[in-house]
């Protein structure tokens, strides 16, 4: 007989539970001690580390302020408009709420404090903070000194840097409440306070009532000596009050040698953990002694159940079953679960044996209810063995047989004579497969009742087998699913309906249930995907987005969506399946049953890739414009002349001097905008645009004309280039184009044409002594050496004419010849004939081919056909096209003087032959020849044409000014 008890064996096992977990649990309360403490320095820690990003982006925000300050216009140039920039200083350190001082870089002097009024003398200190400013070039964060208003003031400085000097220093002063405000809107706890220091040590803010006292004043030494040399940390020191704190600090980025520091008393700090520890202690002990008195209430919860157990048990076994009036349901429950459970295991067994005769019994009533309810609608029973069937009334109603008394016994060719022709194949084989195999049976066909109407029934039965395997009996019931059909059916149609319209919608459309899982896709989906849709539907976005990154996105914005209950519009990036990147706008939102609860997502997908790309080309686009605009000084405008709307860019504002905070001015015809065009060209500038609205052939348009800057008053010359926007009906709607400042370059451009025409009349002055001097040289020679010399020069007076006209740019071939041949009766005389194209040389080639021609025209007018009244000269040049062209010249007389079969060309060469075949070659760069035939001279002349062409150069725009 064992001796051990139970109570006891209970004791020693909770000791051996509990003695473990109390020590590991003192282990463990000791290291969350040290963690405690831990993370509450780390709370100090991050705290500091937060207000040091805090106060970084308010001193940041006063460097951008004084970095905007000091790229002002009004300091460029040798000569900066100080007043100016006073005024606009003030504007901006008023708005902010501060002051600004502008220091000359060289003494430090201030030069422009807003803190006083215009005049009045700076009482500005501590000056020498910003030397490395004026010195190094560097952004400076001065400590505390003495402000405007006796007060200390903090403040940061840059320097002005104009054409690699630096002339000023602009620094803005920051008030220690603006610090202080960001310190007390931590909003630390009771006890704790914050405090700012400046390179110096000294105490810029603080978040308590102590601020005003503190401020200015050095920290505790031991305080500045534990932050001296890291970014941050954490110590213990006495604070300035002399009550000893725990400190975390942080350093600040944007001023170096500044800390910031939360305090919190060191008493709270340790309080954290003593407490946890005591109550620890006597936690153990309480748990030690609860744990003994709950092994002694645990025995006998156990104990007593159990004895009332084995006493029902042997009077069970008496009896030799269940008792009618004791039961083990009568036995009270027990506390413990497995004594429970084992109470439970004797009465479910007196239930099993005491219900079965109850089950049959329920079980026959539910078959009466079901065919009562019509749920049953006839039952059978077939006799395989001698293939007869036993049929109830209502069987008999369904396939239109006659009633049981009747025809109670039937076979089966009987019975499934009224059965649908369509389905009656189906049948027979279901039958065969189930009387094949044995078993259950279910088949679903239509069959005529007695009644002439065609019913979907469900037959649903059983074939029993022998121990051979033959069949022998085959018992079942019907079921009227007519109605089901039709709802199944109607399901089928809607499904189909539903499948069709999401094949039809353009894009991806889809729908997901709560877990992720996709239960409706079109064809959009699989080609985005690049998967069929039977890899797709049923799995997660996980499981067939190839990029687990993406898909991830997809999902948590599905989930969110989901989980808020609202529709969004998301962009979301899932590559093609050839792994391009694509970004899709995505429209969800919940989908809700019936009970309004969310059960899933539906959605659609639209591919914006291009039009991000579009978007993105569009902007850089406008940036390349906006920097083209600011490079070349150009404006661009456009107006709406029905309503007169109209939109400048920037650069024109600065064109006009105007403030580009307002309201361009109107460009529609007779607008405001004419108020800035100069008077003297208002009327021609109106007139312009009329004349180029009305000529439907052209929209374009190119003006210049003189304005009055809005600013100065000063007059300038603007070039207008663009086009007139017209509607279906031809009607000009709108005007666009750009302006540019073109004083400059009229004004080269005049001083250019004055000094051209200085230069012709010079020439001119030049030829005209030459030829005197000529003439008085050879008075006593041969006149016709005389008359020659001045033919030449005054050739070459004519071919200068030409050139003159057109500002030695070129001349055109036209107008070289018809200078030639202007004293022989012109080109248009019956003397000559000139063909060829309009062509434009350059001033060395024109000059060249006037002198050759008078030349030829002087040997004409002597010895050839221009000697005779009816010779003629042909005059013809052309351009050969290719990959050189050539430019061809010909020189041709006919009817001249009556002479031999061929002229012998001259035996010495004279001055016009040398200047055709050599200085005329040369000019050109190509070859000359000349032949005398019987008929007259000849001469041909070749060059590449790009080497006399003049280049084209660009249209001169119309002046309405003078």
């Amino acid at each position: 007989m064992p001796r051990l008890r139970f109570a006891a064996l209970l004791s020693g096992l909770v000791l051996a539970v509990l003695l473990p977990s109390l020590g590991f649990g003192g282990f463990a309360a000791w290291q969350a001690v040290r963690d405690r403490q831990e993370a509450a320095a780390a709370r100090l820690l991050d705290t500091a580390h937060s207000l040091s990003f805090a106060l970084d982006r308010e001193i940041d925000r006063h460097l951008g302020i004084v970095r905007g300050l000091a790229a002002a216009e009004a300091l460029d140039g040798p000569y900066p408009d100080l007043a100016r920039f006073g005024a606009q200083a003030r504007r901006v350190a008023g708005a902010f709420g501060t002051t600004a001082l502008l220091l000359e870089a060289a003494t430090l002097r201030p030069v422009i404090d807003t803190a006083v009024a215009p005049g009045t003398p700076s009482p500005a200190t501590g000056t020498a903070a910003f030397r490395p400013a004026a010195e190094a070039g560097q952004a400076v964060v001065a400590d505390l000194a003495v402000g405007p208003d006796g007060s200390p003031m903090a403040a940061v400085g840059v320097p002005v840097e104009r054409e690699g000097r630096i002339a000023f220093v602009i620094a803005v002063r920051m008030a220690p409440d603006t610090f202080r405000r960001l310190l007390v809107a931590q909003d630390l706890p009771a006890g704790f306070f914050a405090f700012l220091a400046d390179g110096r040590g000294a105490v810029v803010a603080r978040s308590d009532e102590l601020h005003e006292r503190r401020l200015g004043q050095p920290i505790p030494p031991e305080n500045r000596r534990r932050s001296a040399t890291a970014e941050s940390g954490f110590h213990r020191a006495v604070a300035s009050g002399g009550a000893e704190h725990v400190f975390g600090f942080h350093r600040l980025r944007a001023a170096p040698g500044w800390i910031v520091a939360v305090a919190q008393p060191a008493a709270d700090f340790d309080a954290a953990w003593r407490v946890p520890a005591l109550t620890l202690g006597a936690g153990a002990l309480v748990a030690l002694l609860l744990g003994c008195g709950l092994a002694a209430l645990a025995a006998r919860a156990v104990l007593g159940p159990l004895r009332r157990l084995e006493a029902h048990a042997r009077a069970l076994a008496a009896h030799g079953g269940p008792m009618p009036h004791q039961s083990a349901a009568a036995i009270p429950p027990a506390r413990v679960a497995e004594v429970e459970a084992l109470r439970l295991g004797f009465v479910a067994l007196e239930s099993a044996m005491a219900g079965r005769e109850e089950r049959l019994r329920l079980e026959a009533e539910r078959v009466d209810l079901a065919l009562a309810a019509g749920a049953i609608v006839g039952t059978w029973d077939w006799d395989l063995t001698t293939d007869r069937f036993i049929i109830d009334e209502r069987f008999a109603f369904y396939f239109g047989l006659g009633t049981p008394s009747a025809r109670s016994v039937l076979s089966l060719e009987q019975v499934i004579a009224t059965v649908h022709p369509d389905d009656l194949p189906g049948l027979r084989a279901a039958i065969a497969e189930a009387i094949g195999r044995g078993g259950p049976y279910a088949h679903q066909y239509r069959v005529r009742g007695r009644d002439g109407v065609m019913r979907w029934i469900e037959a649903n039965g059983r074939v029993d087998l022998a121990a051979d395997g033959a069949p022998l009996r085959f018992p079942g019931v019907l079921l009227d699913i007519e109605a089901r059909r039709s709802l199944e059916a109607e399901r089928d149609r809607s499904a189909a309906l539903l499948r069709a319209f999401v094949a039809a919608v353009p894009g991806v459309v889809y729908a997901k249930d709560r877990d992720g899982r996709m239960l409706v896709a079109n064809e959009g989906v699989a080609v985005l995907i690049g998967k069929p849709l039977d890899a797709i539907l049923g799995r997660t976005d996980a499981a067939f987005i190839d990029d687990p990154a993406q898909a991830a996105v997809v999902m948590a914005n599905d989930q969110r969506i989901m989980d808020s209950g609202s529709a969004e519009q998301v962009e979301e990036v899932v590559s093609l399946p050839d792994g391009t990147p694509a970004i899709w706008l995505s429209t969800k939102a919940p989908f809700r049953n019936a009970m309004g609860k969310v059960v899933g997502l539906i959605g659609t997908s639209v591919d914006i890739t291009a039009r991000i790309q579009a978007v993105a080309r569009l902007r850089e686009s406008e940036a390349r414009l906006r920097m083209a605009s600011e490079a070349g000084a150009i404006g661009f405008f456009s107006c709406d002349l029905a309503t007169g709307d109209t939109h400048w860019s920037e650069m024109m504002y600065r064109l006009y001097g105007l403030d580009p905070a307002l309201p361009p001015p109107s460009m529609a015809l007779g607008g405001p905008h004419l108020d800035l065009i100069h008077p003297e060209d208002q009327d021609g500038l109106r007139d312009r645009r009329l004349a180029a609205i009305a000529n439907q052939d052209s929209g374009d348009f190119a003006f210049e004309f003189r304005i009055r800057r809005a600013d100065d008053g000063e007059t300038r010359w603007i070039a207008s280039r663009g086009e007139f926007v017209r509607d279906a009906g031809g009607a000009v709607a709108a005007v666009r184009g750009a302006q540019q400042d073109v004083t400059a370059r009229r004004a080269d451009a005049d001083r250019l044409q004055l000094m051209v025409h200085e230069l012709n009349h010079r020439v001119k002055n030049t030829l005209a002594t030459v030829q005197s001097i000529a003439a008085q040289s050879l008075r006593g020679a041969d006149p016709a050496i005389r008359q020659g010399l001045e033919a030449r020069i005054l050739a070459l007076a004519a071919a200068h004419d030409v050139l003159t006209r057109d500002g030695w740019t070129g001349a055109s071939m036209e107008e070289v010849v018809a200078g030639v041949l202007a004293p022989h009766g012109g080109a248009d005389g019956a003397r000559f004939r000139v063909t060829g194209p309009p062509l434009r040389l350059v001033p060395r080639v024109a000059v060249a081919l006037s002198m050759a021609l008078h030349e030829l025209a002087t040997n004409a007018l002597k010895y050839g056909a221009l000697s005779v009244p009816g010779g003629q000269v042909e005059i013809r040049w052309s351009v050969d096209a290719g990959a050189a062209p050539v430019f061809r010249l010909h020189w041709a007389e006919r009817g001249g003087p009556p002479v031999g079969p061929r002229v012998a060309p001259p035996a010495r060469q004279g001055f016009g032959t040398r200047l055709i075949e050599r200085s005329l070659a040369h000019d050109l760069g190509g070859t000359t020849r000349i032949d005398f035939e019987a008929e007259g001279v000849r001469c041909s002349v070749e060059a590449p044409l790009a080497g006399i062409l003049a280049p084209l150069g660009a249209a001169p725009l119309l002046r309405v000014g003078r």
